[in-house]
């Protein structure tokens, strides 16, 4: 799995930590039945996370069945037995996440012939299977060349940068709640999938500042704390951290209302486990280091 909306586990109970492992196995099984076992490599917290939403506050409801596992077949785990429609969405939209990551990845300038090239294979090999993806989520009322508009926008943001951070961080912020809007028929969630845009936004800047700067990509936080973040970082990563931990009460406020049996899931997400990830960042801050993106196999949520 990939992104940062995780649970912080050890501030689960037992029951809650199968609960959650009961969404990420059924977002799975969808990835693997609609796109292939590969494709189950493509799974993301995020995904999950509006996954468990549906089920609450769209199903209202939570039937599990033993199912075996679609990578050891030999396991039964717990899985959605009925009305499993936030998990084809969630494997939907996971697939979509995998189409951006690849595209910027091979039309990224500063990474190296041979990383172009393989990000480029992959996602010609894959070209088929996104396209799948987008038709099943334009069912869903979410249209394609409208999302991806929301990320044209960010890519002409970063050549005319706007006057406040919160523009900016906006653009994206506009994509997830564009998508949460659609899924959910809903303003307030809107709102909510906004400021998680946000977070992911910030969040994704903080893990990349260094690695940006030594390649000469852009990054926000050189435009918009330039002074600041060569004399003291770390007064930079405070500011950041700030913003993401308001961003995430006002998201907790409003699901605080619509959640009902997933809200322990949901509050440790946005507190506990969104703090661990800021915690990790600021120990790489210090040093003057980027986050290594890798893939979470399942035995380590």
């Amino acid at each position: 799995m990939l992104g940062i909306l995780r649970t912080d586990k050890y501030e689960l109970l037992f029951k809650e930590v199968k609960h959650y492992q009961c969404y990420y196995c059924s977002v799975c099984r969808e990835l693997k039945i609609n796109y292939g076992r590969f494709c189950s490599l493509f799974n993301s917290f995020e995904a999950v996370f509006i996954s468990i939403l549906y089920q609450d506050i769209i199903v209202k409801n939570l039937e599990v069945k033993k199912t075996r596992c679609t990578a050891i077949p030999l396991l039964k785990l717990k899985m959605i037995e009925t009305e499993c429609k936030g998990a084809e969405i969630a494997a939907d939209i996971s697939m979509l996440a995998a189409y951006l990551f690849l595209k910027d990845k091979f039309t990224d300038k500063q990474s190296g012939k041979f990383s172009n090239l393989k990000m480029k294979s992959l996602y010609f090999l894959l070209s088929k299977k996104f396209q799948k993806s987008f038709v099943n989520l334009e069912k869903e009322g979410l249209k394609i060349n409208e999302l991806l508009t929301f990320i044209e926008k960010q890519d002409i943001i970063e050549k005319n940068m706007p006057l406040f951070l919160e523009e900016y961080i906006g653009a994206f912020g506009g994509f997830f709640g564009y998508i949460f809007e659609k899924i959910f028929r809903d303003d307030s969630l809107k709102t909510a999938g906004y400021h998680l845009g946000c977070i992911m936004n910030l969040y994704d800047s903080l893990a990349d500042f260094y690695s940006d700067s030594a390649t000469g990509q852009f990054n926000p936080l050189n435009y918009y704390f330039n002074d600041d973040i060569e004399k003291n970082p770390m007064i930079v990563f405070d500011k950041i951290r700030n913003i993401i931990t308001g961003k995430a009460r006002i998201v907790s406020g409003i699901l605080e209302k619509k959640c009902n049996f997933s809200l322990p899931l949901i509050s440790n997400i946005l507190s506990s486990g969104l703090n661990k990830e800021l915690e990790y960042i600021e120990m790489l801050f210090k040093e003057r280091k980027s986050v290594k993106q890798k893939i979470i196999l399942c035995n380590e949520l």
